[in-house]
């Protein structure tokens, strides 16, 4: 029976990297790369910015309720705080990235160099920018979807120096996305401090078609059912449980869509107890039953 899993990429990079300016310090939390098999869920991030730039295809991003549809060569910017997510249609071909990213000011003596006042600036004319605007849409016209290849080919590689290379790529990446559209609490510093909330959501993709549980996450890490459920939501604004559900409910849309299994084989093929089940909560979160989804399936086809 065919299984269905989306592939990790080479670019996910689930842990903080601290990158010091003049003045602040640039957090990437977190970068990856992603297709139309992955399945993702409505979130918000509390403290951080972030970016989804379509590479190929178009992708249909919800914020705060509404989809918009990026093409290829756009890309979208959310503040901390907006809720979003992109809409799982396994049909439509497309390619993006994410980055998760924030500035933060160094608690340090204000210094008088050039660079210093040009980075306040600039940082702070963006950070002003998106107070005012939470939610902006743009078209890249710096092409930086060139970097992903750059990025890729020195996390694989992994020569003298890579990690250099991948840090000053990030300011680069960012910088120019951010000039498409701009004219003009201190963190410990750690390198390698693991994302938690995001190799969870990774543990879940490799495993959501097991019975698996917030008690088998928790033992997995080594830590607290109430750390994971915690760390999650602060991290998600959501919780681990329903998270789980949206992954198996999304990766069951495969198979209606691919195969004629009968609902029994389905629910077990994505970790769930009972077709019964299965169809109580694919009615609950997408508004309509099995059947129906099915025929609007067999429609769009025809």
């Amino acid at each position: 029976m065919k299984n269905y899993h989306a592939s990790l990429n080479t670019l996910c990079r689930p842990y903080l990297e601290t990158i010091t300016l003049y003045s602040y310090i640039l957090n990437i939390d977190y970068i990856d790369r992603f297709n139309e098999a992955t399945v993702e869920f409505p979130h918000c991030h509390h403290q951080y910015y972030e970016i989804y730039y379509v590479e190929q295809g178009t992708l249909s991003l919800m914020v705060n309720g509404e989809v918009h549809n990026l093409p290829a060569g756009c890309f979208a910017i959310l503040s901390p705080g907006i809720q979003h997510g992109s809409l799982y249609r396994p049909t439509i071909m497309k390619n993006y990235f994410v980055i998760i990213f924030n500035f933060y000011q160094k608690n340090c003596i204000r210094s008088v160099e050039s660079g210093t006042k040009y980075e306040e600036a600039h940082i702070g004319a963006f950070m002003q920018m998106m107070r005012e605007e939470k939610f902006l849409v743009c078209e890249d016209r710096y092409n930086v979807k060139k970097y992903l290849e750059i990025l890729t080919n020195e996390i694989t590689e992994k020569r003298f120096g890579w990690e250099f290379i991948v840090r000053s790529k990030y300011v680069e990446m960012i910088t120019l996305l951010l000039r498409n559209f701009l004219q003009v609490k201190k963190l410990d510093i750690n390198t390698k401090v693991t994302n938690l909330a995001v190799v969870i959501t990774k543990f879940m993709h490799g495993n959501y078609e097991k019975p698996i549980t917030i008690t088998d996450i928790a033992e997995e890490f080594g830590i607290s059912k109430r750390h994971v459920v915690r760390v999650f939501q602060e991290y998600f604004g959501t919780s681990p449980s329903r998270t789980l559900t949206l992954y198996r409910l999304n990766y069951a849309k495969n198979y209606l869509i691919e195969t004629d299994y009968s609902l029994s084989i389905i629910a077990e093929r994505v970790g769930l107890s009972s077709a019964s089940t299965l169809s109580k909560l694919f009615k609950e979160n997408e508004g309509l039953t099995i059947t129906q989804y099915r025929e609007a399936l067999q429609t769009a086809v025809s």
